[in-house]
């Protein structure tokens, strides 16, 4: 009987399996947006920029006549599980969704790559900061920023949506724990050369004003496919020690009832005898 129980838990063995763990699919949107503008250096500009975000280089500010702007945009990861002891979380996709509402100050005789814009999305290793204070002065990752995607965005199609790629920072905020993610949309005009500026060798003319604008969170009222949003897959996998525990209980659970059966049959041919 003792090697029928082995051969029965090892046949057991052979057979435990674990069920599948689908991807599930989260929509997270911007908890909080701005755009910080080299031509205002010194003042936050979330209330001129409240429903219009920008990216690119503008005019009019003091004392700066001409000047970059960025676009800082934090997400909050909390509806996204945590990993622990007995659960990783691996990140499948992560794209970030932009409405694309505009270009400006784009001389309109110029064609070719004149109303084309270079968009790059970076990530920023800090999420401490705040829309209705932080200004271009003050802004974070002024120039770490770790650039995840970027894409030709072409003035003539406007308004139109658009997406870039993060999975990476938002497998790396994930696995770390981190509460916040933030990422940085920057916006570069391309002039008239006939380079493909992908292949990285760009053209040799001196970059010109122009910039995109964006519908920021607060058009919320124009429906969620207009406001900053990630849409995130993931899965949820055992860890090496839950897939050790399950298979553990597995096998107890096995032998306990082989030994409960092996009970049974004896009292039943005692009872027979």
């Amino acid at each position: 009987m003792n090697r029928f129980l082995a051969s029965c838990v090892g046949a057991m063995l052979v057979t435990v399996s674990h069920p599948a763990h689908p991807s599930k699919t989260l929509v997270v949107r911007a908890e909080q947006d701005m755009t910080v503008s080299e031509t205002h250096p010194n003042t936050a500009q979330n209330e001129t920029t409240k429903h219009t975000l920008s990216a690119g280089i503008g005019r009019g500010g003091r004392p700066v006549r001409e000047g970059r702007s960025r676009t800082y945009v934090r997400f909050d990861l909390g509806a996204l599980p945590k990993p622990n002891a007995l659960q990783s979380v691996s990140i499948d996709t992560a794209t970030l969704h932009l409405f694309v509402l505009a270009h400006a100050l784009t001389p309109q005789n110029q064609h070719f790559m004149g109303k084309r814009y270079l968009v790059s999305v970076g990530s920023c290793r800090s999420s401490d900061w705040s829309e209705s204070t932080m200004s271009w002065e003050t802004r974070l990752c002024a120039d770490e920023w770790v650039s995840l995607d970027t894409k030709i965005v072409d003035g003539d199609s406007l308004p139109a949506p658009h997406t870039w790629n993060v999975t990476e920072e938002f497998e790396r905020a994930v696995s770390a724990g981190l509460p916040h993610a933030t990422l940085i949309v920057d916006a570069q005009r391309l002039l008239n050369c006939s380079r493909d500026p992908l292949e990285g060798r760009g053209c040799p003319d001196v970059e010109r004003v122009g910039f995109l604008r964006f519908a920021s969170r607060e058009r919320v009222d124009f429906g969620i496919s207009v406001v900053p949003r990630v849409v995130v897959s993931y899965s949820k996998l055992p860890t090496s020690l839950m897939t050790y525990l399950t298979s553990t209980l597995a096998v107890l659970s096995a032998i306990a009832m082989l030994v409960g059966l092996y009970g049974a049959i004896r009292g039943l041919r005692k009872r027979k005898g």
